[in-house]
């Protein structure tokens, strides 16, 4: 038994469970953070586009039944276009993409991320992320996770086709 040098008491064997839980949680934590942190970098070197592209989204945003635009800003380094953000969410698309993508193929991916805006995944998504930062250890929660995200993006794309059509 080893006893804890502040108080004299016996370290139980809960003291150790409760260290690892509380040592996973911050791992995820400062990971989940990290991430904030490189969305926001990308952000920070993006631009704000005009033209074309603000006037697509503009009319998939009214498509979408949203009451405005979500901010849209272009970036490099971007993988796939995405609604990023939680509290003032903006979608984010690589400058590349946005240049070789049709006008269809552009109505097709902005129509999707005002999508997610119109069925407030980026709050489903958060909490889910919350969940798995807390109950780290349950496999339960991660497989339940990645189908809510599987679920979001079907559904967005369900809504995105009925919206505009496979060939529009």
């Amino acid at each position: 038994v080893k006893v804890d040098i502040a108080n004299g008491n016996p370290l139980l064997p809960y003291d150790y469970f409760m260290a690892i839980w509380i040592a996973g949680m911050l791992f995820l934590l400062a990971r989940h953070v990290l991430g904030v942190w490189k969305i926001r970098q990308l952000r920070s070197n993006s631009q704000i586009p005009n033209g074309e592209l603000v006037r697509v989204l503009q009319a998939s945003a009214k498509r979408a039944g949203l009451r405005s635009a979500p901010p849209i800003r272009i970036a490099s380094g971007i993988k796939a276009p995405c609604l990023a953000g939680w509290l003032q969410p903006y979608i984010l698309i690589d400058r590349e993409n946005a240049s070789q993508l049709s006008k269809s193929e552009l109505q097709h991916v902005l129509q999707h991320e005002c999508e997610h805006l119109r069925r407030a995944d980026p709050t489903r998504l958060f909490v889910a992320q919350l969940a798995c930062i807390v109950a780290w250890w349950n496999p339960f929660v991660w497989m339940a996770a990645r189908a809510l995200r599987r679920s979001t993006e079907d559904a967005c794309d369900a809504a995105t086709l009925g919206r505009l059509g496979e060939h529009e």
